[in-house]
């Protein structure tokens, strides 16, 4: 992809595109009588951040108005909602631009003339289609050299089937394309397919240019780059190897992006915060990836951690205790520990998951132990031994919460091997997968 509404793709990749536009308008959201800026403008990518400039010529009050809201924010307000416009914006060729929730945190401000000036997150344009093209995706990512591995091969590239999508995956020197052939491209799946990539290369990727043409309409986004970005790679769940067959990418791509389209919001945002704890170090990650590990087994696994019928046990039972001749903080004591019997515990369901083959047998007692010692503030000695101890169960635990995701989506391929010290990449054993007939209705909640 070259153009995209008139925009230089290339350019905007390297950051020297300008956008100048006729007029401009710019309203103030969440506001009964909204401060209005209006006036030709250009918006240009300046270090990575999408900035644009409006000529205003005033009418009214707005500069003293614009003023006063600047230097009305108080202590602990991160964001003043009245601070946020919204963007309008007509190019020279005539197409549509808006973006929502935009700042006005520079410019020049006086009673007869302004220079509006603030930063936008993406800038959208939408129009149209006219012709017979099918439905189409490109999702244009800023050069990350683990998109979507550090050794895969620039050309010809990756090209597999997604339900009814042929996706073709190639990088270049200035960004990594994505691109959809046909097929239902609709937003969860756009948005999938950037989840599935992120979970793949263990890193937070960054959209630069998107283009979708479906039912008839065309939709070009330009996105900021977040340059400040802590970005780390959080290890990621398989590797993929220097010139990569196309179908062994596919098989795994096709699995996380059908199952993050449909349910995999909760396990996206937990890995989401496990790669944010990454950035702080192995302290953090240590703590974070059991509470990971525990907010997606309570949401994919909560039958098996459950156990219904004691807790009816214990209902029924609670009021012949509340009857007992006893000092009443000891009856209180008694039903509240009642009322939490037969509730969802991790380890029941680590259990059941062990139990069934579905994770490796001595990660649910390695989850235990990190558990507790992060949660009770277990410092790690400052001996060698006690450092690489609390690194092997983090690592361990990064290795859990990927089992499950393969327990999940049916994954049954390579995958690396955190346990073990190299990190080797080999299939599961033949323990995991082989499901007991008796433990045949374990799925996935």
């Amino acid at each position: 992809m070259t153009k995209a509404h008139g925009v230089d793709v290339e350019a905007y990749l390297r950051g020297e595109m300008v956008l100048h536009f006729r007029s401009i308008t710019l309203t103030q959201r969440h506001a009964a009588n909204p401060i209005v800026f209006k006036g030709s403008g250009h918006v240009q990518l300046n270090k990575g951040h999408l900035r644009y400039v409006v000529y205003h010529t005033c009418i009214g009050d707005e500069a003293n108005r614009h003023m006063a809201m600047s230097f009305s924010g108080q202590a602990g307000e991160l964001i003043n909602l009245d601070s946020l416009f919204n963007f309008e914006g007509q190019d020279l060729n005539g197409k549509i631009w808006t973006a929502e929730g935009v700042d006005t945190s520079g410019g020049n401000y006086r009673s007869e003339f302004c220079v509006v000036e603030g930063s936008i997150e993406f800038l959208s344009s939408q129009h149209p289609f006219s012709g017979s093209s099918p439905n189409t995706l490109h999702q244009i990512y800023f050069h990350d050299h683990h998109f979507p591995a550090p050794q895969l091969h620039v050309a010809p590239g990756l090209e597999f089937l997604c339900g009814q999508s042929t996706v073709t995956i190639t990088r270049g020197e200035s960004g990594c394309d994505v691109s959809v052939l046909d097929g239902h491209l609709s937003d969860e799946f756009c948005r999938a397919i950037s989840k599935a990539l992120n979970v793949l290369s263990g890193v937070r990727l960054q959209l630069g240019v998107t283009e979708k043409i479906y039912q008839g309409v065309s939709t070009v986004q330009l996105y900021s780059r977040d340059i400040q970005l802590s970005n780390q790679q959080l290890p990621p769940p398989v590797e993929i190897p220097f010139r990569c067959a196309s179908d062994f990418f596919g098989q795994i791509f096709n699995l996380l992006v059908e199952f993050l389209e449909q349910d995999g919001v909760v396990y996206y945002d937990n890995w989401n915060k496990l790669n944010r704890a990454w950035q702080a170090g192995i302290e953090s990650a240590a703590l974070n990836v059991s509470v990971c590990i525990e907010g997606v087994l309570k949401t994919y696994f909560g039958a098996l951690g459950t156990d219904k019928g004691f807790a009816e046990l214990t209902k029924l039972a609670t009021p012949a205790v509340m009857e007992l001749g006893i000092d009443k903080r000891v009856r209180d004591l008694l039903r509240s520990c009642l009322g939490g019997a037969g509730n969802f515990k991790p380890k029941n369901a680590l259990r059941a998951l062990t139990e069934s083959s579905k994770i490796s047998p001595e990660l649910g007692g390695k989850w235990n132990k990190l558990r507790s010692e992060t949660a009770h503030a277990v410092v790690a000695g400052e001996a060698r031994e006690d450092w690489q101890r609390m690194a092997d169960l983090t690592f361990a635990n990064i290795k859990l919460f990927y089992e499950i995701l393969f327990a999940i989506t049916g994954y049954t391929g390579e995958r690396i091997d955190y346990e073990s010290r190299g990190f080797p990449s080999a299939l599961p054993s033949t323990r995991l997968h082989e499901t007991p007939s008796a433990e045949e209705g374990i799925r996935p909640s």
